[in-house]
């Protein structure tokens, strides 16, 4: 049996285990601050202290890096803010470069490296002269959930420039 949290990222996402390491007066309810496959993020804690059967779980599990501060709920809630101001500028570049995607939502990681572009589009947008609206995308990754597309952006100073 493994000892684990359950962690959620977003209102109805799906809940993460992560290990509680030192801290074991987590409860349900608190935030805490953990490192995932996007880096440094902040959850919301929906399952307190419980063990698991260890085939449950996939190893090595990490641990909670802290419990979340006063400090890191501010900052958590300037990223939200931050993601509505970068949903509009997004769809105003949409509009002006007359690209072929629907905008579902953006978010930014906690430690502000990446911002994610959420969106669909009946073809994955290219970076290449026969597509000559995409040319306009700036540099970054692209990577698609069946017809939902993710759009990784890792200069967020592009997003508010006049590059694309």
């Amino acid at each position: 049996m493994t000892k684990v949290i359950g962690v959620r990222f977003r209102q109805a996402g799906k809940i993460y285990f992560f290990a509680p390491g030192k801290y074991e007066d987590i409860e349900t309810g608190q935030h805490v601050i953990v490192e995932t496959a996007r880096g440094v993020e902040y959850g919301h804690v929906v399952l307190g202290i419980r063990e698991v059967e260890d085939k449950k779980v996939i190893q090595p599990l990490k641990a909670v890096i802290r419990i979340a501060t006063p400090e890191d709920d501010e900052r958590e809630a300037r990223n939200r803010r931050k993601e509505k101001e970068a949903f509009q500028i997004c769809l105003e570049k949409i509009a002006k470069h007359k690209l072929e995607m629907k905008l579902i939502k953006v978010e930014y990681t906690f430690d502000n490296n990446k911002v994610l572009f959420y969106f669909t589009a009946g073809a994955r947008p290219r970076r290449s002269t026969s597509s000559p609206a995409c040319t306009r995308l700036p540099t970054g990754r692209c990577c698609s959930t069946g017809k939902r597309w993710c759009f990784i952006l890792r200069r967020t100073d592009e997003l508010i420039s006049g590059n694309w």
